[in-house]
């Protein structure tokens, strides 16, 4: 941290404005990276930095530091951590927000043709058919990969090493590709 962020520790709004400047672009340089390597946007990393700049300096008269820049430090990245998941969190909420108009016009957003559904639908018959070709072992696997279970629960339901659940996996994988290939391309 650098040595200028000592300033937050007085009286912020009775500095001058020229070293009010030179604290907020300190503290701007020094957690700008952090936030925009979570955050992914610029515009929301300067709104979250200037939020919890203001909460700092309202804040800090109140705190009982001691002049320690270990402590303040410490307390800046709780602030900064907690306001970011707080926005984290709301702009989950924001996108989780469905328009029920927009689910209606679905089919109007993509233009199926008859062509492409009979050839979707002979594409999962020929898939079925080349999984009832795999050997048992492989075709269980599949299935169960399917339904969602994660490599260790395979391995602890089959009684079978980890690695070797992924290994034969990635074979029946690579063994339907292969007859799919040949009759689809």
């Amino acid at each position: 941290m650098d040595e200028k962020l000592i300033w937050l520790l007085t009286d912020f709004y009775g500095l001058q404005p020229s070293l009010q400047k030179l604290v907020y672009q300190t503290f701007y340089r020094t957690y700008n990276g952090t936030i925009f390597f979570i955050l992914r946007d610029h515009q929301s990393t300067e709104d979250l930095l200037q939020e919890v700049f203001i909460k700092v300096i309202d804040k800090v008269p109140r705190m009982d530091f001691n002049d320690d820049v270990n402590k303040l430090r410490g307390w800046i990245k709780v602030v900064l951590r907690n306001a970011t998941y707080n926005h984290l969190r709301e702009k989950k909420k924001r996108n989780a927000h469905t328009d029920l108009e927009s689910v209606w016009d679905i089919d109007a957003q993509f233009n199926y043709s008859v062509e492409d559904e009979v050839e979707s639908k002979i594409f999962l018959e020929s898939l079925k058919y080349y999984l009832g070709c795999l050997k048992q072992e492989y075709r269980i696997l599949i299935e169960l990969r399917s339904q969602g279970l994660s490599y260790k629960e395979i391995s602890e339901q089959l009684d079978l090493p980890e690695n070797n659940v992924k290994q034969k996996l990635h074979r029946a994988r690579k063994e339907i590709k292969n007859k799919m290939k040949f009759d689809w391309m």
